[in-house]
């Protein structure tokens, strides 16, 4: 370790010294001339926050980088809570996205703005927004994340409602700190400090 104290007889190598340019990595070599590598993408944040998810009982999957697309071969159906999986995952795919999937229990109002979709819409259909995980999407719209009836199944839109898609077990969400065209997903209430509210009476009866 050249950071600590020689303790057996000094020899006259060089140091190695890590230097950072322009995103390349450089070390000097033993002839102190500057040696570049091109550096590694740092996994560190979505690795921690994909391990946070899977802690508290959340199963995930890597994406795309900067996609929504699963990396894996069976998709959704691949995705797991079990640390050493997730971890040997984003050893592979560093700067994958986090995707978060869904179970028979809950359920997720994805409101698009790019389609007509309203956050206000969601009031009305007299879910208690203000207390339950929401996680704001790349594209500015939302996700509401609510607990259902594990024995409720539910169509894909909300009847008369455009712009609200319906995603629940089976599906899956992209997470934050996932980004897509440099733009983050972030949670305003987060599923790891809120629970989700029940589902609603008006949104109950539209179930199939």
């Amino acid at each position: 370790d050249v950071y600590k104290r020689q303790t057996m007889t000094p020899t006259k190598a060089q140091p190695v010294v890590m230097q950072t340019t322009g995103g390349k990595t450089a070390a000097n070599n033993r002839d102190g001339q500057p040696h570049h590598t091109t550096a590694r993408p740092n996994s560190q944040p979505f690795l921690a926050q994909a391990l946070r998810y899977a802690l508290a009982g959340w199963r995930v999957l890597p994406l795309q980088p900067g996609g929504k697309v699963p990396l894996t071969a069976h998709g959704v159906h691949d995705a797991s809570s079990d640390p050493e999986t997730i971890g040997e995952w984003w050893q592979r795919w560093p700067a994958a996205n986090i995707g978060l999937a869904l179970d028979n229990a809950h359920v997720v109002l994805d409101v698009d703005l790019r389609h007509g979709g309203k956050l206000e819409d969601v009031y009305k259909l007299g879910v208690d927004v203000d207390a339950t995980p929401v996680q704001r999407t790349w594209s500015g719209g939302w996700h509401v994340l609510l607990e259902k009836p594990v024995s409720m199944a539910f169509a894909g839109k909300v009847p008369g409602v455009p712009g609200i898609d319906v995603k629940t077990d089976g599906g899956y969400i992209v997470a934050a700190p996932s980004m897509i065209d440099g733009k983050p997903y972030r949670w305003e209430r987060d599923p790891l400090d809120v629970d989700p509210v029940r589902i609603p009476l008006k949104l109950s009866l539209i179930h199939i």
